[in-house]
């Protein structure tokens, strides 16, 4: 009977455990790997170009005015930037940043130490181009803000930055993104994995 118990005990601890391993999924059911087409059914935001990659502005985290740039390799969904665009300054936007990170932390846990985050090397394409921003505005007086999180899924792994960044001067910059950045299992495509 004893055995019974632990044995039901076990089952129980693994459904959640299991279920943490589904497909990875965005908001309003968008998934990774899907087609441009399958996004534009799926995105409840304006399109806000032609080519089905940026929609917005909208409400995005409780940000207002906020934009959602999707990239597409191979006509399938690998990265989402989500821009904050919500207030002008730099102590409204910090506040936005603290909101938005408890969101995260609240849906995907804590996050990526030093030595975690070495074991996610990999980067998406808005936070690729913002490391350089983050050196350059560093050395002139200005404000960073980084965190990162990673999530292994059966669809391969995500990998999430949390970007904050505040450049003082006559016209003062403002940067708060969200970047996803979708990396398959190895030796899968996009395809193969939503065919």
């Amino acid at each position: 009977m004893k055995l019974l118990r632990v044995l039901c005990l076990l089952l129980c601890l693994a459904l959640p455990l299991q279920a943490c391993a589904e497909a990875f999924t965005l908001w309003n059911g968008v998934r990774f790997g899907m087609t441009r087409d399958e996004v534009e059914l799926t995105e409840t935001l304006p399109p806000a170009s032609e080519d089905g990659t940026l929609y917005g502005p909208g409400l995005i985290f409780g940000v207002m005015n906020s934009e959602v740039s999707y990239t597409f390799t191979d006509d399938r969904l690998t990265a989402v930037t989500v821009s904050l665009h919500g207030r002008k300054s730099s102590k409204l936007i910090r506040a936005d940043y603290d909101d938005v990170h408890k969101l995260l932390k609240k849906a995907y846990g804590k996050t990526l130490g030093k030595k975690d985050a070495d074991a996610w090397p990999m980067n998406g394409p808005a936070w690729t181009a913002m490391l350089e921003a983050k050196k350059a505005w560093k050395t002139d007086g200005g404000r960073t803000r980084h965190e990162e999180w990673g999530v292994t899924t059966e669809d391969g792994r995500v990998k999430i930055d949390h970007f904050y960044a505040y450049m003082p001067g006559t016209t003062p910059v403002n940067l708060h993104v969200v970047d996803f950045a979708w990396f398959p299992p190895a030796g899968a495509t996009a395809t193969d994995l939503n065919d």
